[in-house]
């Protein structure tokens, strides 16, 4: 019996990252496989994450960003991942979890039309949208059922991926993992 799958794309997990990456694939016309080892492939981290996502403050500068997630990093964040980050997440927030998935994000009681926005943690604005305190959840339920439906899609729940080795996650050094590998 031959088991074997082809796929133009592997996607391993079925959380924020494993869908956005399968999304953008499929949306190439890639052929995409999404495995997950839990039985419902929206049983996630993503799904059980309350508070909210970072979109961006009013007339914040991305710098400002860059600040605080620097700062509550504790020095063991990547200063190149911060300056993507705060250059292009709001920005992708807006396209594709406001825009294209519709994601129903909480509006501002005092300004309807408005999301709401508020600050979390190590944040020094209020740059912080959510839905009620569910917000994984809903930013999941939206990109699964856009990813599920997707002809060029195939979802593979209840299987587990083995022996994916890269030197950087080995290292004791934590920083490591943001280096280039030669």
């Amino acid at each position: 019996m031959n088991d074997a799958i082809q796929t133009d794309i592997l996607v391993i997990g079925s959380g924020l990252g494993g869908l956005a990456a399968a999304w953008a694939a499929a949306k190439c016309g890639c052929e995409v496989t999404l495995l997950t080892r839990a039985s419902n492939p929206e049983d996630s981290n993503t799904y059980r994450a309350q508070g909210g996502i970072i979109y961006r403050a009013k007339d914040e500068l991305p710098e400002q960003l860059v600040a605080d997630i620097l700062s509550a990093g504790a020095g063991l964040s990547s200063p190149a991942a911060a300056s993507l980050l705060s250059h292009e997440g709001p920005r992708l927030v807006k396209e594709i979890l406001i825009d294209e998935l519709r994601v129903p994000f909480d509006v501002s009681p005092g300004h309807p039309g408005e999301l709401d926005l508020t600050s979390e943690a190590g944040h020094s604005l209020q740059r912080i949208i959510h839905y009620k305190d569910q917000t994984g959840f809903a930013i999941e339920r939206a990109f699964f059922e856009r990813v599920r439906s997707h002809p060029k899609v195939k979802v593979i729940a209840n299987a587990t991926a083995v022996d994916l080795l890269t030197p950087s996650h080995h290292s004791v050094e934590p920083t490591h993992v943001y280096r280039a590998l030669n």
